[in-house]
C-alpha cells in the first residue's frame, strides 16, 4: 500500500520513537557498508534524521562519495516491546558542520564520544532527508513517498 506522508508520518514517528538504534547504510568502493547509529532522542520525525560523527570517520568520506544512503531501524518482538518493527529509509546525507545547528540538535547521550560536546573540533552531523520511508509494524504497513 503507498499511503500520503500526513497519514503515516505521525505512525513512523511513534514507530522510531520505541528504537535507539538503527543500522547506516553507504555505499564504499562498489561495497555495501552499514554502520549503527543513535537516534539521540530525536523522535519527532519528519523525514529527517540526524546522527553526530567524526569528520575524519569512513561514514563521510563514504557520503562525500556517494550521498545517497539507507537507514534501516529494527526492533524485535517481546512480551514488553510488542510486535517486530522495521522501517526502511532511503534518502540523501548532508553533512554539516555548523555549531548552532548541533545545538539544536545534540542530546546529553552524545556527551560520551565527544569530550568537548559540540565544541569538539572533529565533530560533524549528519542529516539524512528521506526520499521514501517503508514500515512494517506487525499489523500495518505502507511505503510512503517524499518530495
Amino acid at each position: 500500500m503507498t499511503a500520503t506522508p500526513q497519514e503515516f508520518m505521525p505512525h513512523i514517528s511513534e514507530l522510531m520513537r520505541s528504537i535507539e538504534l538503527c543500522a547506516l547504510i553507504t555505499h564504499k568502493q562498489g561495497a555495501i557498508v552499514s554502520r549503527p547509529m543513535s537516534t539521540n532522542g530525536e523522535v519527532d520525525y519528519d523525514g529527517d534524521s540526524h546522527f553526530f560523527t567524526r569528520l575524519s570517520s569512513g561514514v563521510v568520506a563514504d557520503i562525500a562519495h556517494d550521498p545517497e544512503v539507507a537507514l534501516m531501524f529494527h526492533r524485535t518482538p517481546g512480551l514488553l516491546a510488542g510486535a517486530p518493527v522495521f522501517v526502511h529509509v532511503q534518502g540523501r546525507a548532508e553533512v554539516i558542520q555548523d555549531r548552532a545547528r548541533f545545538a539544536k540538535h545534540w542530546h546529553s547521550s552524545v556527551d560520551a564520544w565527544f569530550e568537548d560536546g559540540i565544541n569538539s573540533t572533529d565533530l560533524c552531523m549528519l542529516k539524512i532527508h528521506a526520499h521514501r520511508v517503508a514500515f512494517w509494524d506487525g499489523m500495518e504497513h505502507g511505503d510512503i513517498v517524499l518530495a
